[in-house]
């Protein structure tokens, strides 16, 4: 299965309230989808992405160099894909 396919297999649907910081957090953390001229940086609350998404749970919190700049490039996912995953 492609990258792009399971990236965004979302574990629990997303109910949170953006009204209600206790869910979302503070912590804001970037993702990079696409490259080149088509590269888009995409920000999301840390809290709630790590809880809805398996693979930006490893990713956030792993010692590796995206966990540590809390920054995660994907240039194989589109831009469009990754904003419809949002949705």
């Amino acid at each position: 299965m492609p990258l792009s396919e399971w990236i965004f297999e979302v574990d629990a649907p997303c109910n949170a309230d953006p009204n209600e910081n206790s869910q979302l957090g503070v912590d804001i953390v970037t993702a990079k989808a696409g490259s080149g001229e088509n590269e888009e940086t995409f920000s999301l609350y840390r809290k709630l992405i790590c809880q809805k998404v398996t693979f930006f749970s490893k990713v956030f919190n792993s010692q590796f160099i995206d966990g540590t700049s809390q920054q995660a490039t994907l240039p194989e996912v589109s831009p469009n894909a990754f904003r419809l995953s949002r949705a």
